[in-house]
């Protein structure tokens, strides 16, 4: 399958973030959500996948809680008041709270969505197929691999200090301190592993003949892409009418 279709529906993700109205955002939401359970196309392929989606899930939830409290205790615009858990929260900065959220979570789900679901051979050969470089191809290989991979090496490198007595866990000065420590052995080791990796693609065929396996289904791709890209424009087209007969 072809990441055309994808990042088709990727764009009309984020150009509904920010032009289509907060009802088509949250079906988009739940779209996203049910989309990895219910499409083969969106399925996430591994336990590190799901690993992966759920911390990220969990962390989005946080934030837009976290968002929701600043906001409707901080806003200093008329509104009513809402009492949650005892505590009074500023009804208009909820909802300003709340769309920033839902925008945040369209945003960066359709983001994560795609790239755990898709096959790094199979982006590889659709920036290929566009006839871009091969070194951009590697470049994203690299880039998606090595922010997949920053949570266990910074976690090793904790590790690896507090076993030499260094204080990783103590007050928020020690904590500050560990983690300027942390940023020269990961920028070390991340550029180490990428030079590796980067050597590793181009041995295997990367940017030359294809010697492993194509992803694309033509059919597939152009069955889902236009109508996409179709409703991406007419969204684009109706906000900029509706600011215009403002």
């Amino acid at each position: 399958m072809k990441p055309a279709p994808k990042l088709a529906f990727v764009l009309y993700c984020w150009i509904s973030a920010v032009a289509a109205p907060w009802t088509l955002q949250i079906v988009l939401v739940l779209t996203l959500f049910a989309l990895p359970l219910f499409s083969p196309m969106w399925r996430l392929p591994s336990e590190r996948a799901k690993h992966t989606a759920r911390r990220f899930l969990a962390f989005l939830a946080i934030l837009s809680i976290v968002l929701l409290i600043v906001n409707g205790l901080m806003f200093s615009g008329a509104g009513r008041t809402l009492i949650v858990g005892g505590i009074a929260l500023n009804r208009s900065g909820v909802l300003f709270a709340s769309t920033v959220a839902l925008r945040l979570i369209l945003l960066s789900a359709s983001v994560l969505f795609f790239f755990l679901s898709t096959p790094m051979r199979a982006i590889a050969d659709f920036i290929e197929d566009r006839g871009l470089p091969s070194a951009l191809a590697i470049l994203t290989l690299l880039s998606v691999h090595i922010v997949e991979m920053l949570p266990d090496r910074i976690h090793d490198i904790l590790a690896a200090q507090e076993a030499r007595g260094a204080p990783v866990r103590g007050s928020l000065l020690a904590r500050f301190r560990s983690l300027i420590a942390v940023l020269g052995p990961l920028t070390v080791s991340s550029l180490a592993e990428a030079i590796e990796r980067g050597h590793a693609y181009a041995l295997r065929g990367l940017g030359s003949a294809r010697i492993l396996p194509s992803y694309s289904t033509a059919s597939s791709a152009s069955r889902w892409t236009w109508p996409l890209l179709s409703l991406s424009f007419i969204t684009v087209a109706w906000r900029l009418l509706a600011w215009i007969q403002r």
